[in-house]
């Protein structure tokens, strides 16, 4: 346990971190990340195959798990700068190719691979402007395809911002002025290309600008938008009232049947004359079938939806740094560990209550809902990271190490979870169950299982598919920083409550239809938000990503795959869990003898 929240507290970001001082003239590294691309989610090591300049110094800087599984390759770069000193075509190498090498670097440049060096912990960014707008990405392009002929990038034009505080001086920005490709490094006047050249020089210019950015807001020009913001609030906006205007119609809706359904009650009608949901009070309790399964997804549904409010809620404070997606890994990870025994509670307390007693296999199955099929997936993800010689692939031991190491903690804090939820009292449920199954009616078209998971998981995805877009542009394409947490845990939450509502709803139906098998369309209809969420991933894949190989649309998949399986068990979980409370209270209201 000491050792998770040791690489938790590693994984965050604190703003009050004290800032590196620098002398003038004093000499420092410039560390250089993977190679990574915008149309194939597989980074590469900078030094693979020796086609830039080699390091004088070694050593791998990466200094969380959560690095090593992102593709993170942290190394010291061949780039040297002097505080203070503006430089001028500094010659770095000269590299001489051979064909499998300029080959290699075309490929590179088909894919759109870009090199990301970092100084003092800020990754470079390049500035372009198009349209009048001001883009700023992590970052450059190795070279560019003209006229069937391939270009390098072999002289980058750095731009370092420092503050001066006293005697010492500090770095606030990392920019690139420009990337230009000619014959010598350093000459605008001739190109030379891949195509028809061997040799090249690579070599950089350093201009330091002074400032009065405060070092705490160094980050803020990294985390520029490059799309107009109303757009964004926009969305959040509509998302916010299409919550407070289905709130406003599902409340209305159930308080006022349900008020006119405990009023007749009240005036002591004839049995015949009940509403629906009143004639199975002894049945709705009723076990459903495969009723471990339910538990088990519902156990697993609550630690993920714990474990995704944490790590939202932390986000949206401040305390995770956006820049560093091996910090924002590792956090995901150990959040996720550490909310194990609260599923582990949950299932075992809601099985105790539903009365079976094979208590142990449903440890077992809950404990690995999600955890197990995650993993076989990614045995297949890194299997493809291997073949492609990439920075994201781990060693067949040191997976294998990770997982056990993983799999234990995770299944020892949901074991001691379960022996509690089995040890303390379990659901109340205010009415008896009768001892002979009540016939259930037929059903009308609109409580049809389809129809249901489709009108239900269509109304969720329509609150955070804007927020999805924005996510995946950033994510998948844009490789840009994505840090509105904010507003992405107020998405968050919002699509949490329509996910009860919307379950309370058809829940309720089922129920005014004497159709008692309410506990998996509770869960049912909210998870197929989830399947949703997958269709739009392929959608977003033909239309926007268009990934190259099959490699990186089967790294796409199942990433896809498994965000999907995440939102539909939380989703599910939230449904289900309010649902039971739902029909717990109308029912403990209902007066029967």
């Amino acid at each position: 346990m000491f050792s998770v929240f040791f690489i938790f507290s590693k994984s965050l970001y604190f703003p009050g971190n004290l800032p590196n001082n620098f002398r003038l003239h004093e000499r420092i590294n410039v560390s250089v990340n993977a190679l990574r691309s915008s149309i194939r989610p597989i980074p590469l090591d900078y030094f693979k195959n020796d086609v830039f300049c080699s390091r004088e110094m070694t050593g791998d800087l990466r200094t969380n798990i959560g690095e090593y599984l992102s593709g993170d390759a942290l190394h010291f770069s061949p780039y040297f700068f002097n505080v203070g000193d503006d430089e001028k075509c500094l010659s770095l190498c000269q590299k001489n190719y051979s064909e499998t090498q300029k080959k290699y670097l075309m490929n590179l440049i088909d894919n759109k691979y870009r090199i990301v060096f970092i100084l003092d912990d800020i990754p470079v960014s390049f500035i372009d402007n198009q349209n009048g707008n001001l883009i700023r990405s992590p970052g450059f392009e190795i070279g560019y395809k003209e006229n069937g002929e391939y270009f390098l990038n072999n002289h980058v034009n750095f731009k370092v911002k420092t503050l001066k505080v006293d005697e010492d001086i500090r770095i606030v920005g990392f920019d690139i002025k420009s990337i230009e490709n000619s014959a010598d490094g350093c000459s605008k006047t001739s190109k030379i290309s891949l195509n028809n050249q061997n040799s090249f020089t690579f070599s950089y210019s350093v201009q330091f600008e002074p400032t009065n950015v405060d070092w705490n807001k160094r980050w803020n020009e990294l985390l520029t938008i490059d799309y107009s913001p109303k757009y964004h609030w926009i969305s959040v906006c509509n998302t916010l009232l299409l919550v407070l205007v289905l709130s406003f119609i599902i409340s209305f809706i159930l308080f006022r049947i349900i008020k006119h359904d405990l009023r007749s009650i009240d005036d002591e009608q004839d049995p015949l004359d009940e509403a629906g949901w009143q004639l199975i009070h002894g049945d709705v309790f009723r076990a459903p079938v495969h009723s471990e399964r339910l538990c088990a997804l519902v156990g697993s549904g609550f630690q993920l939806l714990l474990g995704a409010g944490i790590v939202l809620g932390v986000a949206a404070i401040g305390f995770l740094a956006p820049l560093n997606m091996g910090s924002m890994i590792t956090t995901i990870a150990v959040v996720f560990i550490v909310a194990a025994p609260f599923g582990g509670f949950l299932s075992s307390k809601l099985f105790h209550s539903i009365g079976d007693v094979n208590w142990k296999k449903n440890i077992l199955r809950s404990a690995f809902c999600f955890i197990l099929p995650s993993l076989i997936l990614y045995f297949l993800v890194n299997f493809i990271f291997i073949r492609n010689e990439s920075t994201a692939a781990l060693t067949f031991h040191s997976l294998f190490e990770l997982l056990i190491l993983i799999g234990v903690i995770d299944f020892a804090l949901f074991f001691i979870g379960s022996i509690i939820g089995l040890r303390v009292n379990p659901f109340d449920f205010p009415t008896r169950i009768n001892n002979l199954p009540r016939q259930i009616p037929k059903q009308p078209w609109f409580l049809h299982p389809l129809f249901t998971a489709l009108a239900g998981g269509l109304a969720i995805f329509s609150v955070y598919f804007v927020e999805c877009y924005f996510i995946y542009r950033s994510l998948w394409t844009n490789l840009s920083y994505y840090y509105l947490f904010g507003l992405l845990f107020v998405v968050f939450l919002a699509m949490q409550i329509i996910s009860f509502e919307i379950s309370i709803c058809f829940v309720y139906l089922h129920l005014i239809y004497e159709n008692y098998n309410w506990w998996w369309a509770a869960f049912r209809i909210p998870a197929s938000s989830g399947i949703m969420l997958f269709i739009y991933s392929i959608f977003y894949m033909v239309s926007r990503y268009h990934p190259p190989d099959l490699s990186s649309i089967a790294i796409y998949l199942i990433f896809s795959a498994i965000f999907a399986f995440a939102l539909a068990l939380a989703n599910g979980t939230i449904g289900f869990i309010f649902s039971l409370m739902f029909v717990q209270k109308i029912y403990a209201v209902l007066k029967m003898e």
